[in-house]
């Protein structure tokens, strides 16, 4: 009878909604890293072609073509993945794997940058020379274009975890790449500070303008670069393992973008030479952000190697003649940087404060 009315009403159980998230896959990783590195070898090949021919004369350019159609490529896939997982009984806010859907955020928001962007370029023009760096429209292009990097590195983390796998090289490819990507993303809009591998200020061409003012940039580019690069593997080994070459692998494709601007400098020499050094240290220290010392002394050693390949690789190139800083800019400003370095370890390797227990209060008769 029951059976019958049911039938009759149409009366259907609501299937219950699954709050939790689905895990991803190495090949969905995978596909979504090749979508991204695409995008991200677009991008770079734009900036290079404002280096090499000036300013865009046009919005339709194969550079663009390239990185927004790899954009339109990853928009689809994680919109039709979303989709495909809300049929499957997950809810709409958790239908992506962990990390994902802070990428769909980033990718649909990197269109909206885009044709803001393009619009700004239709109404006053391109941008030239280091305009092109400080373009707010540019700005909002990098962040949401780091948002998309971000999800494969936090996919991979949450997959691993997930399903136990002990994290080796080849499993957590994909996230080591994407740390790369992030690593020249946040290089890109800063380059003109960056000593090592762009435009390094304690070169001889620099002086004749103003001593004083190129070694001040030199030294504050050397503050700033170490903060960037030594402040994110700092915080990539607090936030996992990091297999034999990962670092290596991550230097390179920042390497690669640096080689690409400045050739003659050989910057993938410097940069491959310094993820090595980092892998052997890493793997000799073992740092983790529970042991502090060991933590801080891997910023500081990370560090002095960091500008040990730099000043290597350009001495070996050019001479020493071609280097005007002093004695105590030199190994003054890489000093400075060694301490700037193990105060960022020393704080991202502090114990997170202990909740407090509220106490009550307990009246005697």
């Amino acid at each position: 009878m029951v059976q019958t009315l049911t039938t009759l009403f149409e009366i259907r159980v609501t299937p219950q909604v699954k709050e939790e998230r689905p895990v991803s896959t190495l090949a969905f990783d995978w596909l979504f890293m090749m979508l991204a590195l695409l995008m991200s070898v677009g991008i770079m090949m734009d900036v290079w072609s404002h280096f090499e021919f000036g300013p865009d004369q046009s919005i339709f350019n194969e550079y663009h073509l390239l990185f927004y159609s790899a954009l339109g490529a990853i928009t689809m896939l994680l919109m039709g993945v979303q989709l495909y997982n809300v049929r499957q009984g997950y809810a709409f806010e958790y239908a992506l794997p962990q990390g994902y859907g802070f990428g769909l955020l980033g990718a649909l928001l990197f269109g909206i940058s885009g044709v803001v962007d393009l619009s700004v370029h239709a109404m006053f023009g391109f941008e030239s020379d280091i305009e092109a760096l400080t373009s707010p429209a540019h700005l909002f292009l990098f962040i949401t274009w780091a948002m998309m990097l971000l999800a494969p590195l936090k996919g991979t983390l949450a997959r691993l975890r997930g399903t136990g796998q002990a994290i080796t090289f080849w499993n957590s490819l994909p996230m080591l790449l994407a740390f790369g990507c992030v690593l020249f993303n946040v290089s890109i809009p800063l380059m003109e500070y960056f000593p090592m591998g762009n435009q390094p200020y304690f070169l001889q061409q620099w002086r004749a303008d103003s001593t004083f003012y190129s070694l001040a940039l030199g030294i504050a580019g050397t503050l700033l670069q170490t903060v960037v690069i030594m402040g994110a593997v700092l915080w990539f080994v607090r936030s996992t393992k990091v297999p034999f070459g990962g670092f290596t692998v991550a230097m390179i494709i920042l390497g690669l973008f640096f080689t690409l601007i400045n050739p003659d400098q050989l910057p993938i020499a410097m940069f491959f030479i310094f993820g090595l050094t980092l892998d052997l240290l890493y793997n000799v220290i073992q740092p983790d952000a529970t042991r502090q010392g060991r933590f801080v002394l891997f910023a500081i050693l990370g560090t002095l190697a960091m500008w040990a390949a730099a000043y290597g690789t350009y001495i070996s190139l050019f001479g020493l003649q071609n280097i005007y800083f002093s004695g105590y800019n030199a190994f003054g400003s890489v000093a400075q940087a060694a301490t700037l370095a193990a105060v960022m370890a020393y704080f991202l390797s502090m114990p997170a404060p202990q909740a407090q227990h509220a106490t009550t209060e307990v009246s005697h008769a």
